[in-house]
């Protein structure tokens, strides 16, 4: 760090390997230690056999993100209803360099500090929600993942650890990412499967976001009902082309209309995020006068 004229409070993520997870209380004391007077950084901690990979008297091993960029933070101290409070010296989230960095989630209930039941799908589940509501404290997105780490500590929970990760990729990002598509619309997921994780848990998952999702390729979705009942719905990505599935060609010309374009055409996302609510409340009163009603816009 030093030499690359950085401090501790710019790391903006450190992952740190033990080779005994028995230490933990110790090393968290010596981490805290350098962190005195700075602001803290999001931290994943997993047992590795460091021995067998780095040298026999190797007992910690750490790897850290940092920027020279302005990062904000997040950190949960005490009990709660919506995210669980941190177990060691770091903060749950950090923004920076147009990046949200989650720190390791365990499977922990907020409100009880109590590892899920249901063994390693349930902890997936719920460390997953458990970074969702982290990163909704400073207003992120799942919906912008660009990364996700499942750690897990057995064999024989692998294949349920993948499903349910990749379940949730497809929640919250609103659409079925196959293997086949194209890399720049694919978060990237990796399973690793390592010795032990802090209070004995199953899995840990780490988030990565975008915090500038004009440079994802990945969709937004604004879903509004109007007084009628008719459901509007507007999914756009960068370069997002736009149709309508009902109605005709009197309500898509509405719609350009209102985004400002003529006919069939492209829209750079960024646009689109600052005047997609706005145009859908011109479109919803335009389409009170339409006869029959649409039941649905999609892009």
């Amino acid at each position: 760090l030093d030499a690359a004229r950085l401090g501790w409070s710019d790391l903006l993520l450190a992952r740190l390997y033990v080779a005994d997870m028995a230490h933990y209380a110790a090393v968290n004391a010596a981490f805290a230690s350098f962190f005195e007077g700075a602001s803290p950084c999001a931290r994943v901690a997993v047992q590795l056999p460091l021995g067998a990979s780095v040298s026999a008297a190797c007992a910690v091993a750490i790897e850290v993100l940092a920027s020279r960029q302005p990062k904000r933070y997040l950190q949960v101290f005490s009990l709660s209803e919506w995210a669980p409070r941190m177990i060691g010296p770091y903060c749950q989230l950090t923004v920076g360099a147009g990046l949200g960095h989650v720190a390791g989630s365990l499977g922990l209930v907020p409100a009880t500090m109590v590892l899920a039941d249901g063994g390693a799908a349930a902890q997936a589940r719920l460390s997953l929600a458990n970074c969702a509501a982290v990163l909704d404290g400073l207003k992120l997105q799942s919906a912008n993942a660009v990364r996700l780490i499942l750690y897990y500590t057995r064999a024989c929970d692998a294949e349920q650890v993948f499903a349910e990760a990749r379940a949730w990729l497809m929640l919250v990002t609103g659409r079925a990412l196959p293997p086949s598509a194209p890399s720049a619309e694919r978060p990237r997921l990796l399973l690793v499967q390592v010795g032990a994780l802090p209070m004995g848990a199953l899995v840990e998952a780490q988030l990565e976001v975008s915090s500038a999702p004009e440079t994802l390729c990945l969709p937004r979705r604004w879903q509004s009902r109007n007084a009628s009942g008719c459901v509007l719905e507007c999914e756009v990505s960068t370069g997002a082309r736009f149709e309508a599935s009902a109605g005709g060609e009197c309500v898509f010309g509405a719609l350009c209309g209102t985004l400002g374009f003529e006919g069939e055409g492209e829209i750079g996302l960024s646009s689109v995020v600052e005047c997609t609510r706005d145009a859908l409340e011109k479109l919803e009163a335009r389409l009170r006068h339409l006869e029959p009603l649409p039941a649905r816009l999609e892009g």
